[in-house]
């Protein structure tokens, strides 16, 4: 297998984590209607993009393997809408929430194995920021329309318990799943009183 220094960046390319199709419905409605890379990008949180050439994924995978190893599945819940600002334009994403540190844990871990994947460590004031789009808004209309999703969205929960590698092969064409990194099962913590 080769060293990292034989992979390069690449924008067809993503490490993603993506919710189970059942818990699709409610975002795809909202990104249908407002989200430009609806076509392109099935929901998702960018734990890095840009990410490795395609023609890498399989030695990008084993190394990605063998550091999370150890590294368990966790519960990730979409409970409240929140929205980046840039001048006049807002993106009104979800905000994923978890237990502890998980996600920025993971994003640590690919950037120790891929160092020059630091794109979204170093893109806003705060270092990474996981979230999954929603849509593209006027700054002067977001707040609105975030109180209006969020009235009648209802949670969604789900087990994080792979990465995906995801590429697309041309500028339209959508990006599918090729490889992905599975998380160490979580242990079932057996209850004493069933002993009985």
């Amino acid at each position: 297998m080769d060293s990292t220094n034989s992979f390069s960046k690449v924008f067809h390319s993503a490490l993603i984590i993506k919710p189970p199709q059942d818990k699709w419905n409610q975002i795809q409605e909202i990104r249908k209607i407002h989200d430009k890379a609806y076509e392109r990008w099935m929901p998702h949180i960018n734990m890095s993009f840009p990410f490795v050439q395609p023609e890498k994924f399989s030695d990008a995978a084993k190394l990605l393997q063998q550091e999370f190893q150890d590294f368990e599945e966790f519960e990730i819940e979409f409970k409240v809408f929140d929205n980046f600002t840039h001048g006049k334009s807002s993106v009104l994403y979800l905000k994923p929430q978890v237990n502890e540190n998980q996600l920025q844990l993971a994003q640590q871990k690919i950037q120790k194995v891929f160092p020059f994947l630091d794109d979204l460590s170093k893109k806003g004031e705060g270092g990474f920021a996981p979230h999954l789009t929603c849509g593209q808004f006027s700054s002067n209309q977001i707040e609105k329309v975030k109180k209006q999703y969020q009235e009648k969205y209802a949670p969604i929960k789900f087990t994080c318990s792979e990465l995906c590698l995801i590429t697309r092969d041309g500028q339209d064409a959508p990006f599918i799943v090729k490889e992905v990194v599975t998380l160490k099962k979580k242990q079932i913590k057996q209850d004493i009183s069933d002993d009985f």
